[in-house]
């Protein structure tokens, strides 16, 4: 009997949390009619903006590499160590010769301390003092270009430890260890991944409508995100007689290059229909959806965005004007899932 009980309690645990998970807290707010600035959809590429193809400053036998294709490396993390055992031996014995003109230089200088009181004393000529100073100016010359072999020597030897350029993605591996290489030749590219742009072609009727610092609505792999325009390209391509458009897209770290994009340009007028926070459209089910709450449950409905614009969005869909559509946590929902609304309120973006 006790086993029972104990079973009957962990049964009714079980429902009660099962019927907790069910129930999700979201922030909704009510389906308004709006109008924002009509737009086009346009079909664009995105490309990573910042690359580096690393090349080498130095010539001989890797020794080690440092990377793999596909790593994420920073700004100065070493790539990979060309030998420099005889450039070594070469530093110590620069290093040697000038210490031994150092010693020189400092003895010459205590010999002409010594050779002035003598020529007050007219112990010595002018010509042996002068002879004594000249050796000592040409020592210090020779210390002068000694310590030059030297820093060049040095930089060399820093050269044979290769270093990132930029901080990014390895996407090519061009050395392998063991092999010579000289100066100028590839060791490998690297990808900035942060600093993402979308180049798209557009018709000549369209350059009127679009500005530099404008913002535009970016539809990637069915996600929304925000574009800023930042080149208009007055050049025509003269195959398509389409303008390039530049706009700068910040990267949420899903983005590859070479993406296939959407953009929503501004094509002049307005367009009205039930306006949405743009936050509220997601991907379910592989169909742009936004989810409404009904009797206390929410309801994945698919929608066409017919604009973007800030923070606002006009969508088209079996939508209701008693629905509330959910803005805040909507990413964890199901359909037909039951809802509890949240006692947070948000400040509503005006447009």
């Amino acid at each position: 009997m006790r086993i029972l009980a104990l079973l009957m309690c962990a049964y009714i645990v079980n429902v009660f949390a099962q019927e907790k998970v069910a129930e999700a807290t979201i922030i909704s707010k009510p389906i308004q009619k709006g109008s924002l600035q009509a737009q086009t959809p346009f079909l664009g590429t995105l490309h990573f903006v910042n690359s580096s193809k690393v090349a080498s400053q130095t010539s001989g036998v890797v020794e080690k590499i440092y990377f793999q294709i596909g790593d994420s490396v920073k700004l100065d993390a070493s790539l990979a160590q060309v030998n420099a055992d005889l450039l070594q031996k070469e530093i110590q014995s620069k290093q040697a010769k000038l210490k031994q003109a150092q010693y020189i230089h400092e003895r010459q200088q205590k010999e002409l301390a010594r050779y002035k009181n003598l020529l007050k004393s007219e112990s010595v000529s002018l010509q042996q003092y002068e002879s004594i100073e000249y050796e000592q100016k040409s020592q210090y010359s020779n210390i002068l270009a000694l310590t030059s072999e030297l820093e060049s020597a040095k930089m060399e030897f820093a050269k044979k430890n290769i270093k990132a350029p930029i901080s990014g993605i390895i996407v090519n591996k061009m050395i392998n260890k063991g092999e010579w290489i000289n100066v100028g030749d590839p060791i490998c590219e690297i990808v900035d991944t942060t600093s993402a742009e979308i180049i798209v072609d557009v018709p000549s009727n369209m350059l009127t409508h679009l500005k530099s610092g404008q913002e535009v609505g970016v539809i990637i792999d069915k996600r929304h995100y925000k574009g800023k325009i930042y080149a208009v390209i007055p050049r025509a391509d003269v195959h398509t007689r389409t303008f390039p458009v530049y706009l700068n897209v910040e990267n949420d770290g899903s983005f590859v290059d070479g993406m296939a994009t959407q953009v929503l340009l501004s094509s002049g007028g307005r367009i009205e229909g039930n306006m949405v926070p743009r936050d509220c459209i997601v991907e379910y089910l592989g169909t742009q959806s936004v989810f409404v709450v009904r009797d206390s449950k929410a309801y994945a409905v698919p929608v066409e965005v017919l604009s973007v614009q800030g923070s606002n969005a006009i969508v088209r869909g079996n939508l209701k004007s008693t629905d509330s559509v959910v803005y805040r946590g909507q990413d964890r929902l199901q359909n037909g899932m039951q809802v509890r609304e949240s006692t947070i309120q948000l400040k509503n973006t005006k447009k």
